[in-house]
């Protein structure tokens, strides 16, 4: 089915690697940061083997099952906070750290808020098995578009 909704056109860049390794992707306000955890995996490449969380504002937010110890910080569930709320409250950029032990970190930059089409499939959802299995589930799964690679890939 064929929707118009607002959507967010993101720039996910890793840092500190030259040449810049970025992708642009639009995905959906209403997506939660579980979902847009799962299109960036797909979109840059991971392979949802390791842990992960989004920095946003002073906070965490992941799997706060993983946490182990009593006096680590918070970790706020990915899954109940939507993209829409993080950018209406006012977060244009934050962090996306994928892989403690590599440390890989991701800048994503909200490059524009507008209304758009996505297509939709209630009934699907983005799972690492299907998700790394298929690349189109980028424009498939939960109606997550790739626009831009860079470097593109081979």
């Amino acid at each position: 089915m064929t929707v118009s909704e607002r959507i967010a056109r993101l720039r996910i860049e890793l840092q500190e690697l030259e040449p810049k390794i970025w992708r642009r992707i639009d995905v959906p306000l209403s997506m939660t940061l579980e979902g847009l955890h799962e299109a960036i995996q797909m979109t840059v490449g991971w392979t949802f083997s390791h842990l992960w969380e989004f920095e946003i504002d002073g906070r965490s937010y992941g799997d706060p099952s993983y946490r182990e110890l009593d006096d680590e910080p918070v970790i706020y569930k990915a899954k109940g906070a939507r993209l829409g709320i993080v950018i209406a409250r006012g977060a244009d950029r934050f962090v996306y750290v994928y892989d403690y032990g590599d440390n890989w970190r991701h800048d994503v930059i909200v490059e524009e808020v507008r209304d758009g089409v996505s297509i939709l499939d209630d009934r699907r959802r983005w799972n690492a098995k299907g998700a790394r299995n298929s690349a189109a589930m980028v424009t498939r799964g939960q109606s997550c578009s790739a626009v831009e690679f860079h470097p593109l890939p081979a």
